[in-house]
């Protein structure tokens, strides 16, 4: 019903009872009370239901009236109330009645609150009878009969807020209705402080209020918020008031007053099952706060920015766990969820996972983010497709938060597979990663000018690495069936993912400990990484257009020394790389013919055996160098030293060749294994001046050595 027939109907109403009333000469609407009748047939009573009848309220649905004995008229004599027939009340009619003249004592009236007693909003016949004196016999009062509809005082709860909530909960809300008409939306008034600070029509949809069937459609419920009405961070009283239209009188709710303090934000927590970390946010800052979890207390302190983070120290934060942070004023509570990311489509752009339930979870990376629901059994998609830019590509890291009570949230973070590898052309060898233990993974070479493809293919499967035995590690050595080279086409592919990398031009050409410097050539204006395998760091430098290029590790606070090892690479968009791996080595002395200066080599005799003294030095014994380990010749790769005798022994001697007080080793060298030869001698010429290099490794001293001096080739005149 809508206002305008609403006041109407209640004129309509209010002009039907003054009229009955006035008719009637009894109304609760006059001080008018009848004064005396007919004495009751059959009987010495006289007596009177004089009201109310009509549609009244809560306060007039009563039944009041007199009754007197003619015979005793100073006995109070006993009434009972009817509604449609059925007692509902019986009363001694005691109450003083000064103005009726058959009571002579004053007491003869009756007054009887039929509210509650009778179903309100429904027109009720109420009869009002007399026990006449001695007897079981009851008889009606004058007047009796009397139709009456009752209406009631608005009814309703203040349910809250209440506590201490952040601003989205910062509200009062309930929900009220008047009996006098249960499709009237009232309105309700918010105190606080004992203040009024607004009001707010009860008209909100609430399916409990239909389902209950307390007011039609079930719009009686009321929500205002109060945040900007009500000073923050401050406890205050706040009461829900409605006043009823009919009497006038202001009604509390029920459950009013609420206690609420309403803040900025909310403290929350926020769970790391995988990474076993706990953190807080939006604590007071730099005061302590504890969590507590399965018997485990953690604290921390809040940082200026009320950010509070927790060492686990080792524990295994597991989910299903129910962590309590608090402050002694504010705490937070979190069940950690059972939040998993199961699968990634790169292909399809999605993201799989489960979850306890149905809820809101967020999915992100750096390049997009999407809240997505999961179904009832707690399965949840998240589907990027619909972004300009792919968010799933090989080592993208992925985050899911699903949400509990007050904003408190568990967070996983997975990240897709990461397959790269790196090609070796030196060794002929291929190192993959991120493919899982257990997978076997396809390799493949392809020269593009060749008609064969692929040129090569075999396979490998991956294995803990040796040095921890747990990280997944790929090793597949092909140098002694094919030599890759610039230009080629290199494919691994296994189940968990495939990529592919062309190989670039790359060498090192050269490592000086003193300068701290790594040198060497690739295709002209490439990108070179040099990383030492000792530093956490990459240096980056670029060839020039002739394709030379060279880095100074001091750059990123790295010193070489004799043993480091620097890896020199070419890393292309898919992380893939052309690698070099060279160790510094450190310079020794060699002497070439020690004990004589003119170091001259007949080269008319290939089996000639040429001595080399390697020189030992204060912080260096030359006989630590590794004799398997040693060549010598044009590049220092050539020939390795002489063995003699049933047991392949290296011939060899120890002398101090160059009188410094440290005994030097001298090993034999063929010269036709050295690669120089009577060729290397300019025509015209009769000898000719060369330099020589000898290699080793000093496994004593975890490096490698080097070492220079020139030799004299000669021809033997005829």
């Amino acid at each position: 019903m809508n206002t305008r027939n609403l006041r109407r109907h209640l004129k309509q109403v209010l002009f039907v009872l003054i009229a009955a009333s006035l008719a009637l000469g009894v109304t609760a609407f006059t001080a008018g009370f009848s004064k005396g009748r007919d004495q009751i047939p059959g009987t010495s009573l006289e007596g009177y239901h004089d009201g109310n009848d009509g549609v009244v309220n809560a306060k007039q649905c009563i039944a009041f009236g007199w009754i007197a004995d003619l015979t005793d008229p100073d006995a109070d004599l006993e009434v009972r109330i009817l509604a449609d027939g059925a007692e509902v009340a019986t009363q001694t009619a005691g109450l003083e009645r000064e103005d009726v003249e058959a009571c002579t004592d004053g007491t003869c009236g009756y007054e009887v609150k039929l509210w509650g007693e009778i179903s309100p909003g429904i027109k009720h016949t109420i009869t009002v009878q007399a026990n006449v004196p001695g007897t079981t016999t009851w008889v009606d009062l004058w007047g009796t009969g009397k139709e009456i509809t009752c209406w009631g005082y608005p009814a309703g709860v203040h349910d809250g807020a209440e506590g201490i909530v952040g601003q989205e909960d910062c509200t009062a809300f309930g929900w009220v209705v008047d009996p006098d008409n249960l499709d009237r939306d009232l309105q309700v008034h918010i105190l606080a402080d004992d203040v009024e600070v607004t009001t707010v029509v009860a008209d909100d949809f609430g399916q409990d209020m239909k389902d209950s069937g307390i007011c039609p459609g079930g719009t009686c419920r009321f929500t205002v918020n109060l945040w900007d009405l009500i000073s923050h961070d401050k406890r205050h009283p706040i009461r829900a008031q409605v006043v009823d239209d009919e009497s006038g009188e202001t009604r509390q709710l029920g459950g009013t007053p609420k206690t609420l303090t309403c803040t900025e934000q909310l403290p929350l927590l926020r769970a790391f099952p995988d990474r076993d970390f706990i953190d807080g946010w939006f604590w007071p800052a730099n005061e302590p706060v504890q969590v507590t979890t399965d018997g485990h207390d953690f604290t921390a302190t809040a940082n200026d920015d009320g950010l509070a983070e927790f060492d686990l120290d080792g524990y295994d934060l597991m989910r299903g766990e129910t962590l309590t942070m608090t402050n002694g004023e504010f705490t937070a509570v979190h069940t950690v969820k059972q939040l998993f990311i199961t699968d990634f489509d790169q292909d399809a752009q999605t993201v799989a996972g489960t979850v306890d339930g149905e809820g809101t979870v967020h999915v992100w990376s750096d390049d997009g983010e999407i809240y997505t629901l999961s179904d009832v059994d707690g399965r949840w998609l998240a589907d990027f497709s619909a972004l300009e830019d792919p968010v799933l590509y090989p080592g993208a890291c992925i985050g899911a938060e699903a949400w509990g009570e007050g904003g408190s949230s568990t967070i996983v973070n997975r990240c897709t597979p990461f397959t790269h590898f790196s090609v070796f052309p030196e060794q002929g060898v291929v190192e993959g990663w991120e493919w899982p233990i257990g997978d076997t993974v396809q390799l493949t070479i392809d020269d593009p000018i060749t008609p064969t493809s692929p040129d090569y293919e075999t396979e490998g499967v991956v294995e803990a690495a040796p040095w921890d035995g747990v990280t997944p590690w790929l090793w597949i050595d092909f140098s002694k069936e094919y030599h890759v080279k610039a230009g080629d086409l290199v494919k691994l592919a296994g189940d968990s993912g495939s990529t592919m990398h062309t190989i670039r031009a790359l060498d090192v050409t050269g490592m000086d400990p003193t300068e701290n410097v790594v040198s060497g050539t690739s295709a002209p204006n490439a990108e070179i990484r040099l990383w030492p395998w000792d530093s956490g760091e990459t240096l980056i430098v670029n060839a020039d257009g002739e394709g030379n290029w060279s880095g100074d590790l001091y750059e990123i606070r790295f010193d070489i020394d004799p043993g480091d090892t620097v890896r020199a690479s070419i890393v292309d968009d898919r992380g893939n790389e052309t690698a070099v791996d060279r160790s510094a080595l450190r310079t020794i002395g060699v002497d070439v013919r020690p004990l004589t200066d003119q170091n001259l080599v007949a080269c008319r005799f290939p089996s000639v055996l040429i001595p080399v003294a390697l020189l030992s030095e204060a912080d260096f014994d030359a006989s630590k160098v590794d004799p398997d380990s040693i060549y010598f010749g044009r590049t220092g790769s050539e020939a390795g030293v002489v063995r003699i005798g049933q047991d392949d022994q290296p011939m060899k001697y120890r002398l101090d060749v160059n009188g410094d007080g440290y005994r030097d080793i001298v090993y034999y060298f063929r010269l036709g294994e050295t690669g120089f030869s009577c060729a290397d001698i300019p025509a015209g010429r009769y000898s000719v001046r060369l330099d020589a290099t000898l290699t080793g490794w000093a496994g004593d001293y975890g490096y490698g050595v080097e070492g220079v001096d020139f030799l004299r080739l000669f021809r033997i005149l005829n």
